[in-house]
């Protein structure tokens, strides 16, 4: 493979479309996925929340993060989704969370999303 991605290099641009019909991501190509937009989180029954955002191209999951709003604690993970959708549990009714949301390619993550807040029922 590593021969191919060589060849490859020396006969397109690193930003060469071609580069993805061999099953590879072109060389130029930001590998970062950007911060997740749009994020939207609304209670649901169980004490629940869902959480939504715009896809993001680069990401291959989305880390969902959750903050009891008054709690002394810092962001915890909550959920790892493999779509820009994500069922938010272990609260109790009342409680106001804030959420964020990372976008995630491999080893790298986007910069957290601003926190959206929303209360369980």
């Amino acid at each position: 493979m590593r021969g191919l991605i060589d060849r490859l290099s020396g006969l397109l641009s690193g930003s060469d479309s071609r580069w993805t019909q061999f099953g590879l991501n072109k060389p130029d190509a930001p590998a970062t996925p950007a911060v997740p937009q749009n994020v939207h989180v609304v209670a649901t029954t169980g004490h629940n929340l869902m959480a939504t955002c715009d896809a993001e191209p680069l990401a291959t999951s989305f880390r969902w993060r959750v903050k009891i709003v008054g709690a002394e604690t810092e962001y915890e993970l909550n959920a790892t989704t493999s779509g820009p959708l994500a069922l938010l549990t272990g609260f109790t009714a009342g409680q106001n969370v804030d959420v964020t949301c990372e976008a995630v390619n491999g080893d790298s993550a986007s910069v957290a999303s601003a926190p959206v807040q929303a209360t369980t029922t």
